[in-house]
């Protein structure tokens, strides 16, 4: 048996009963569609080339995009993500951070050294222009995606961590305490 396979169980006359008269509250088990809605439903399926699921014209998906955008994006910051980084945001500062933090993500943990996937460097107090070490700390892109909402939050929980491991000069290693 695989992964996926269901099993078939065998019921009892009574235990179909029971199952029948569970499933009458349920709507979607009692739906009975006439056979000209079955024959929209068929027809609208049909035209539809993605098997997933309904797929938005480019007209619609450029409305969705524009109503998103800006002012009304729930995740807007007043126009930020346009200011230019500090002049000390280098190649160089980044590779730092990553080594310090030992090629791993400092949320998850995952480690990113020996892998293609990237690992990106996070502002802690969200300034680009703050580029200390003790404000920068490594995140996998998942990770740093999550950073972009509840600010308060993830700036409390990273100042933590490298309370924890800053001693105002130098990184302590992890076995020091």
């Amino acid at each position: 048996m695989k992964k996926g396979d269901k099993i078939k169980v065998p019921r009892s006359n009574m235990h179909r009963e029971k199952l029948s008269l569970a499933m009458k509250g349920n709507k979607n088990q009692e739906k009975k569609r006439s056979e000209i809605t079955k024959q929209k439903i068929a027809r609208a399926l049909n035209n539809n080339k993605n098997p997933l699921g309904y797929k938005h014209s480019k007209e619609m998906k450029r409305k969705c995009a524009i109503a998103k955008f800006g002012n009304n994006n729930p995740a807007w910051q007043g126009g930020i993500s346009y200011e230019p980084y500090s002049l000390k945001w280098t190649k160089e500062i980044k590779k730092k951070i990553k080594e310090r933090d030992k090629y791993n993500c400092q949320n998850c943990h995952k480690s990113y050294l020996l892998k293609d996937k990237e690992l990106y460097i996070h502002h802690i107090d969200y300034d680009k222009k703050n580029c200390s070490l003790e404000n920068l700390i490594s995140l996998c892109l998942s990770c740093h995606g999550k950073t972009n909402h509840n600010r308060e939050h993830w700036q409390k929980y990273f100042n933590m961590i490298i309370n924890k491991s800053w001693d105002g000069e130098n990184w302590v290693k992890e076995n020091k305490v």
